[in-house]
């Protein structure tokens, strides 16, 4: 019997260290996404294609952000949020690149519905570090854009992921501000900065917030209730 109730007290103690954390300061809000690599135009270094970066590969991340003030705040169609992201992290195969906030990432933000066709999105412009050191740079980020009219309402950052469905389809318009559609972006030189720059390109089949704050209380409510039953 005691065993029964061994478990939500556990639980409870462990969502009230989650929360007294994430209370501690202004919780980051954090995305993760999957996707498949379509595009790769350059060279790829051969040990960088043994840990599995080639066409059809799975790629995975996730980008973490804070809301902080807009920086262009006397443009209406135009927001910039320069160091509000957290962290960030690509895997893509076996290769991986990441950034914990020692590089300058930023995140920009379009809202231009009037215009023919309306073109409203958001992009991130992370730096990231190679361990494995196939590349000394790395840049790039998620694109997004979408021309239905809901998606975007403003230069705000978007504090939930839209749907996949109602952005635009990966490489509807490489011409558009917000790069393929729905993709992520990555743009890669070796460490001698000789070789032109590789593009990497993965389009997305998922993009979800992790639990929230909210839900963490949710959770711990839920395991008070189990205590008091």
């Amino acid at each position: 019997m005691g065993s029964v109730r061994t478990a939500p007290i556990a639980l409870a103690g462990l969502l009230a260290a989650l929360i007294g954390s994430a209370g501690a300061g202004a919780a980051p809000i954090t995305w993760t996404f999957t996707g498949i690599l379509q595009v790769i135009d350059g060279p790829v270094p051969q040990a960088v294609q043994d840990l599995g970066v080639t066409v059809g590969a799975p790629v995975h991340g996730t980008l973490s952000f804070t809301l902080i003030p807009d920086q262009d705040p006397n443009s209406p169609n135009h927001g910039l949020y320069d160091g509000a992201v957290v962290s960030a992290n690509v895997e893509i195969g076996g290769w991986s690149v990441v950034n914990e906030g020692l590089r300058p990432a930023d995140i920009a933000v379009g809202y231009y519905p009037l215009s023919k066709p309306p073109d409203t999105g958001e992009e991130s412009l992370i730096y990231y570090v190679d361990p494995s050191g196939g590349y000394g740079y790395v840049e790039g980020g998620l694109e997004l854009s979408a021309k239905q009219p809901g998606v975007f309402t403003s230069d705000a950052l978007l504090v939930h992921p839209p749907s996949l469905s109602s952005l635009d389809p990966f490489g509807a318009d490489p011409n558009t501000a917000f790069g393929f559609g729905s993709d992520l972006y990555l743009g890669l030189r070796p460490r001698n900065f000789t070789n032109p720059l590789t593009t990497l390109r993965a389009s997305l089949t998922s993009l979800v917030p992790e639990p929230s704050l909210g839900a963490l209380v949710a959770l711990a409510a839920l395991a008070g209730r189990m205590l008091r039953g």
